[in-house]
């Protein structure tokens, strides 16, 4: 008997380490951007002409943003949006006196918290789960 209890043990902890996580997932629009924002390294102006970081563009600061995403039902609902980092983006930009920001970069990872949710948690959609996001870019300025 006390072999089977331990074996069942046992097996409910492998299955607790084996566990789906909570997790969550963010969606970054940008819609309420007042500048241009882009990927690379070049921006265009009114008349979709090339400004490229180096020629016609100056960096004059770092943009740098921390934001947290929290989703409900294995991720599937979205609880937080975005539109603080617009504005966090305005803000920086607009202090600068910059035209935009350039090689715009978002890393993600999951929240430490995640981690906890194991099984039996893992098993209620209730659960919140959350993913640390970073939101990076170079502002600039024409020269």
């Amino acid at each position: 008997m006390k072999k089977l209890y331990m074996g069942f043990i046992v097996v409910i902890m492998l299955i607790s380490q084996s566990a789906c996580t909570a997790g969550a997932r963010g969606h970054l629009k940008l819609s309420e951007a007042k500048y241009p924002i882009s990927l690379s390294p070049a921006l265009y102006d009114q008349n979709n002409n090339i400004l490229i970081k180096g020629k016609q563009l100056k960096v004059v600061g770092k943009f740098k943003y921390e934001k947290r995403f929290w989703g409900l039902v294995y991720s599937w609902v979205r609880i937080s949006g975005s539109e603080d980092v617009d504005q966090a983006i305005n803000r920086a930009i607009k202090k600068k006196k910059g035209v935009g920001l350039i090689n715009l970069a978002v890393t993600t990872d999951g929240c430490l918290s995640n981690s906890f949710m194991t099984f039996p948690f893992s098993l209620l959609p209730i659960i919140p789960g959350c993913t640390d996001a970073i939101i990076e870019g170079d502002i600039v300025r024409l020269r």
